[in-house]
């Protein structure tokens, strides 16, 4: 932690960008990274790539809220926490792949999440 805090003293500016980073990282940075049509998606592993890619078809199919999400994905064989699967849909929502239903009406996937969909199952 030390010698990033001096790496990032030594480089100076105002703000780190990702070029500011060394070489190395930077290549290892740029290879997480690949461009979509009109965004960049992070570059999930195996098990993200499957969690969230069972957990969109879910959501396309049942509407379900959190509780029942889990539910789905556990009986799915998939080991994931309450607490896992509200951070996933807080960031899919983020990102505009899902919306939430008013009251008790679940999630329901965007067009856009259609794409990541098919984009993870691709």
């Amino acid at each position: 932690m030390r010698n990033c805090i001096e790496y990032m003293v030594h480089v100076g500016g105002e703000i780190l960008e990702p070029k500011d980073l060394p070489e190395y990282l930077y290549t290892a940075y740029s290879d997480a990274i690949t461009t979509s049509k009109d965004r960049e998606h992070p570059v999930l592993n195996n098990k993200e790539k499957e969690v969230t890619a069972a957990a969109l078809q879910f959501i396309e199919e049942h509407s379900p809220g959190r509780r029942k999400l889990t539910s789905l994905l556990q009986a799915s064989g998939f080991t994931i926490s309450e607490y896992s699967v509200r951070s996933m849909l807080n960031d899919l929502k983020e990102d505009g792949y899902i919306a939430f239903g008013s009251g008790r009406a679940g999630c329901l996937i965007t067009q856009k999440g259609e794409g990541f969909l098919n984009y993870l199952s691709s």
